[in-house]
C-alpha cells in the first residue's frame, strides 16, 4: 500500500489520508486492506467523490504570448517559449483527462478520521458502493467475506477465495 497523502479535511478539519491499494478485504466485522484493519462498526459514513482536476496553468498562456511576439526579434527564444507553453498545456490535459475516469471511495470513522481510496473504474466503484450497502443494510455476520481486487475490479464473495488470497 502507498499512502498518496495526508490532508486536512475542510468540514471536519480532521486527518484523510488518501490510500493507493489494489485490494480489501471484507471479512466478517473487519475492513481489511495493506496495513489498516477497521472494525464495520465503526463507519459511520461511505462516499464517493470526483479526484480534482488539475489547474490550468495560466503561464503557459503566457509563454505562449510571449513566443509568439519574441518570434520575430529572437527567434529561437520565441520557438523555445512556444515549445514550453505548448508541453504545459498539453501535460496539463493529458493528467486533467486522467483525472476525470478517477473516483475517491471515502471511508469516514465514528472518530472523525477519513481514508479515501482512489479507483480508476467508475463502475467498479458503483459496484463496491452497493456491496458497502447490502452490508450496512443487512448486517455482518462472522461468515460474511468480500474479496475487492481494485487493481482487476473484481469482487469475489467467498471464503475459500479470501483464505488464499490474504496468506
Amino acid at each position: 500500500m502507498s499512502e498518496k497523502t495526508t490532508s486536512r479535511d475542510l468540514i471536519s478539519g480532521k486527518k484523510e489520508k488518501t490510500v493507493q491499494t489494489k485490494q480489501l478485504l471484507i471479512q466478517g466485522h473487519l475492513l481489511r486492506w495493506e496495513g489498516v484493519i477497521i472494525q464495520i462498526s465503526n463507519i459511520s459514513l461511505i462516499t464517493s467523490t470526483n479526484l480534482n482536476p488539475p489547474r490550468f496553468p495560466v503561464w503557459a498562456v503566457i509563454a505562449i504570448i510571449a513566443g509568439i511576439a519574441l518570434l520575430d526579434p529572437i527567434w529561437y527564444v520565441g520557438l523555445i517559449a512556444l515549445a514550453v507553453g505548448g508541453y504545459a498545456i498539453y501535460s496539463w490535459y493529458s493528467e486533467y483527462e486522467q483525472a476525470k475516469s478517477h473516483k475517491y471511495l471515502n471511508i469516514l470513522l465514528n472518530s472523525g478520521f477519513s481514508y479515501s481510496i482512489l479507483f480508476s473504474n467508475e463502475d467498479f466503484l458503483d459496484e463496491v458502493m452497493r456491496v458497502f450497502a447490502n452490508i450496512f443494510e443487512d448486517g455482518v455476520g462472522a461468515n460474511t467475506n468480500y474479496y475487492i481486487d481494485i487493481k482487476n475490479s473484481t469482487i469475489s464473495n467467498g471464503s475459500s477465495v479470501v483464505r488464499n488470497t490474504m496468506k
